[in-house]
C-alpha cells in the first residue's frame, strides 16, 4: 500500500506539466480557447469515506443517509453482517459557491460532528492559462456523547472540551478526463484527550481516492488512508473502501465494501479495527438527496 501511495503521488506530480495540453487532450469537449472550471471531479461531497473536493453551489442543501452493516465473515448466523447496523444522518449546505458547511449525527459512539469546506483553487482547462488541480480546505469538530456521559459519571470535574476531536485536511484532486478523477488527502486529527500515554494526541494520515466512470450512471469508486502513527494500545488497520455510485437525477446512491465502521474522520481514520484482507468487510451504502433552497439556483447543477 505504501508503494501504491508513493506511485500515485509521483503520477499526479508528473501530470502537472501537462498544462500545455488542450482540453480535448484531457478528454473534454470544450474548445481550446475557452476556459472551463472543473468543479465536480466526483459525484458528491464524499468519495466513499473521504470528503471530496466537490463543494455545493450557493443555496444547495444535501441530505445524506449512510449505513454500515456488520462483517461479512460473521457468517450465516448473523446473515453475513446484515443483523447489525450503524447509521449516520448528515446535512450540508452551500453558503456560497466556495464555502460549504455541514453537520451530522452517527450511531457509532453517538457522535455529533460539524464541518466546513472552502474551495481555494479550482481546476481549469482551456484558455490562455490552466490550473492543474482543485484544492479544498476541510476542518471538522466532533465528540462522542457516550464518552461525555461516561466521563461525567466517573469524574465530576470532567470538562466537555476534553472530549473534542478536530480534523484538518487538504483535499487535492485532478480530473484527468471525463471518466477518471484522483484525489490525495493529507490529514491531521487532534484529540484533546487520549486514553493512554502510549497513544498520540495527533494522528497523521495520507488518503488517496478515485472515481472511474464505466457508463453514464454507473461509476466505480475507491478510497484508502494510510495512518502513519496507529495506536499501539489497540490493533488497528488502515481504512479501505471499494464501491459503486449510481447517479439518478437529484439522487446519488453509493454502495460499497468497507472495513471501517465509523463514518467520520474521528472514527474511520483513528479507530478501524477490521482487516479488509482478512474478511473484516462490511457492506455499506449512502443515499444522497439534493435540494435547491434559493429560488435563483432552482434547477441549477449540483456541485
Amino acid at each position: 500500500m505504501k508503494n501504491f501511495i508513493i506511485s500515485s503521488w509521483i503520477g499526479l506530480c508528473i501530470s502537472f506539466p501537462a498544462l500545455s495540453q488542450s482540453s480535448s487532450d484531457l478528454g473534454f469537449d470544450d474548445e481550446e480557447d475557452e476556459k472551463t472550471l472543473i468543479t465536480s471531479a466526483f459525484n458528491s461531497s464524499y468519495i466513499i469515506n473521504t470528503q471530496s473536493t466537490n463543494t455545493l453551489s450557493s443555496g444547495r442543501l444535501n441530505l445524506l443517509i449512510s449505513h454500515r452493516f456488520g462483517n461479512l465473515n460473521q457468517g450465516a448466523f448473523n446473515l453475513f453482517g446484515l443483523d447489525f447496523g450503524a447509521m449516520r444522518i448528515g446535512l450540508e449546505y452551500g453558503i456560497n459557491n466556495k464555502l460549504t458547511a455541514g453537520l451530522g449525527r452517527s450511531s457509532v459512539g453517538k457522535n455529533y460532528d460539524a464541518f466546513i469546506k472552502y474551495r481555494m483553487l479550482t481546476q481549469s482547462t482551456g484558455g490562455a492559462s490552466q490550473t492543474p488541480v482543485s484544492i479544498v480546505g476541510f476542518t471538522s469538530i466532533a465528540f462522542s456523547s457516550v464518552d461525555v456521559r461516561n466521563s461525567n459519571s466517573l469524574d465530576e470535574n470532567s470538562r466537555f472540551i476534553d472530549h473534542l476531536v478536530y480534523s484538518y485536511q487538504v483535499l487535492v484532486s485532478r480530473q484527468f478526463s471525463k471518466k477518471f478523477s484522483l484525489q490525495l488527502t493529507p490529514t491531521l486529527i487532534h484529540r484533546n484527550t487520549v486514553t493512554s500515554s502510549q497513544e498520540d494526541n495527533n494522528i497523521v494520515s495520507l488518503g488517496i481516492g478515485g472515481r472511474l466512470k464505466v457508463s453514464k450512471r454507473i461509476h466505480l469508486t475507491a478510497d484508502y488512508h494510510y495512518v502513519f502513527n496507529k495506536s499501539e494500545v489497540t490493533k488497528l488497520y488502515d481504512p479501505l473502501a471499494i464501491g459503486m455510485d449510481v447517479v439518478v437525477g437529484g439522487h446519488i446512491f453509493q454502495v460499497h465494501l468497507n472495513n471501517a465502521l465509523g463514518m467520520i474522520e474521528k472514527e474511520f481514520i483513528t479507530a478501524t479495527n477490521g482487516d479488509f484482507f482478512d474478511g473484516d468487510i462490511r457492506i455499506g451504502f449512502t443515499i444522497l438527496r439534493s435540494f435547491s433552497i434559493k429560488p435563483e439556483v432552482k434547477g441549477g447543477k449540483m456541485h
